[in-house]
């Protein structure tokens, strides 16, 4: 894809997309002069860099003086 669909896609700017490839953090395919990038190349890289994230609430364990299966524990 041309470079504007390509940071349409990413949904950051063209600038930063430019920056992007300069430094060589982000792939593409250059022939000569002209710069694309792959849909596919694109989706590896930013699985690559994508962060697992935190646990939600409700995921988490409870600070109510109770263990994860509700029962109460013990005071030292």
């Amino acid at each position: 894809m041309r470079p504007q669909e390509a940071a349409s896609y990413l949904g950051i700017a063209l600038g930063t997309l430019r920056n992007l490839t300069s430094a060589r953090v982000i792939p593409f395919a250059r022939r000569g002069r002209i710069v694309r990038y792959h849909r596919e190349a694109l989706d590896r890289w930013l699985m690559r860099r994508s962060c697992p994230g935190r646990a939600t609430m409700a995921q988490s364990t409870p600070n109510d003086g109770t263990d994860a299966d509700g029962g109460h524990l013990a005071h030292k």
